[in-house]
């Protein structure tokens, strides 16, 4: 049976060393799928946060979530001592599935992303929070996946969507890369970026 194989995505490496440090800095070993998530903040702040706009969940809120149930420890462990666990690699190659299906040749954040909401019920709850949200299942999490496919075509970065929202709701986009600093609606790209790095620091 042939076999189709990946590029990693520069974006996807820092993912990955994203996690191993948030594991080691809460004292553990094995990465899951928490550590991935928190990593995703890092990596592709904006794509977490215009996807969880489209549905009217502040992403600040879930990231304080995210950090008060993996709390930091007083004696991290060595990040070279740390490696992925079943549930992480689960979730990674369910964002290889996503890539293949979509016929990217190079993983992403963003298919990570995917993969993450697709590796357990818990992280659809974790990151959507409502139950008139989480009730719908499949069908969210089927407009999640296009969401996230409209915002980052193809191999992600520069070239990718941005999507803002205004005051009334509607959803535009942007072409901009990460971080630069874009008006719209009242937002602005780069004062989102010094507003999550504040939870990193």
């Amino acid at each position: 049976m042939a076999t189709t194989s990946f590029q990693y995505d520069p974006g996807f490496k820092r993912l990955l060393e994203y996690a191993a440090y948030d594991c080691a800095e809460r004292g553990e070993r094995a990465v899951r799928v928490d550590h991935l998530a928190l990593a995703l903040y890092r990596e592709d702040f904006p794509l977490v946060d215009e996807v969880l706009a489209a549905f009217r969940v502040d992403s600040i809120n879930v990231l304080e979530r995210l950090l008060k149930a993996n709390p930091g420890v007083a004696a991290p462990v060595d990040v070279t001592a740390v490696e992925l666990s079943p549930e992480a690699m689960r979730a990674i190659a369910l964002g290889e599935r996503e890539a293949q299906h979509r016929g990217d040749k190079a993983l992403t954040a963003a298919h990570v992303f995917v993969g993450v909401l697709r590796s357990e019920e818990k992280k659809l709850r974790d990151f959507f929070v409502r139950d008139e949200l989480v009730g719908r299942g499949e069908g969210l999490l089927a407009e999640v996946v296009e969401l996230v496919r409209w915002l980052r075509s193809g191999a992600g970065g520069p070239g990718g969507r941005e999507l803002d929202v205004l005051e009334d709701g509607t959803l535009v986009a942007l072409d901009a890369a990460p971080w630069r600093e874009v008006e719209a609606g009242g937002r602005s790209g780069l004062a989102v970026k010094l507003k999550i790095l504040k939870y990193f620091s």
